[in-house]
């Protein structure tokens, strides 16, 4: 069974309207796609937001389905400023501040980006730096671009690959760009402690603060649309 795993239902709802046989089951926080795509069974697990969260959901996916592989995909930030919108970054290396270095299976990497290329789709590889919080200012990317070399940004994948790299299972991660480098993203962080702290009333005063912010919002949420798209597309490459 091919298993996946993404962070939101946003970035999987494509791969799910083209599946066939869908059962959902969700436990503890974590919810479970079970069907088929090309009449093979697959598997796609939603692990929350966070690093703690995609924590917990890599170890009930060792412990309930015994993978021999995952593959994280999802949504990143650009840090490397020559990335746009919707480009695929087939990751090499994980690298975060306190738990270091993680490679990806380097064989099944290898693997995904000749099927990927010689469906014709355009693909890169990198290193991708996770972080704890949303990095949505574009001086923040460039920093870490310029000290890590890290060419796009998330928030699960060095939390999945510290658990699936030691338990034998083969770790594969790509990452689709939701925003560049070059540009402030949505301030998702602090839109969501203000929705948090005062609700619907909340939200209207952010917006009125920050005006910038709707096209901001509004930007994102289509790229991330796009990058569900994306997903789709290569998923269904692979299980060809």
């Amino acid at each position: 069974m091919f298993v996946i795993a993404a962070a939101t239902y946003e970035e999987l709802q494509d791969v799910l309207k083209r599946m066939t046989s869908v059962r959902r089951e969700s436990r503890g926080g974590m919810h479970v796609f079970y069907g088929r795509m090309n009449g093979r069974d697959l598997l796609l697990v939603q692990t929350g937001v966070g690093p703690k969260k995609a924590g917990a959901a890599a170890n009930r996916i060792i412990k309930e389905h015994a993978p021999r592989a995952v593959l994280s995909i999802g949504a990143a930030g650009a840090a490397d400023p020559s990335l746009h919108v919707g480009d695929i970054v087939i990751i090499k290396n994980i690298l975060h501040h306190a738990d270091g270095h993680f490679a990806t299976d380097s064989p099944g990497s290898e693997q995904i980006t000749l099927q990927l290329t010689d469906a014709g789709m355009q693909v890169s590889r990198g290193d991708c730096f996770t972080v704890g919080a949303f990095v949505h200012t574009a001086g923040q990317k460039r920093r870490i671009f310029e000290n890590t070399g890290a060419r796009v940004i998330d928030m699960e994948s060095a939390s999945l690959a510290k658990r699936f790299r030691p338990a034998g299972v083969a770790f594969l991660d790509i990452r689709i760009v939701s925003d560049t480098a070059r540009q402030d993203a949505f301030n998702i962080e602090a839109y969501y402690a203000c929705k948090k702290k005062a609700g619907r009333a909340g939200v209207y005063v952010y917006f009125i603060k920050k005006p910038g912010e709707i096209l901001r919002a509004l930007r994102l949420k289509r790229n991330v649309r796009l990058v569900g798209g994306r997903i789709a597309d290569i998923i269904e490459k692979l299980m060809l």
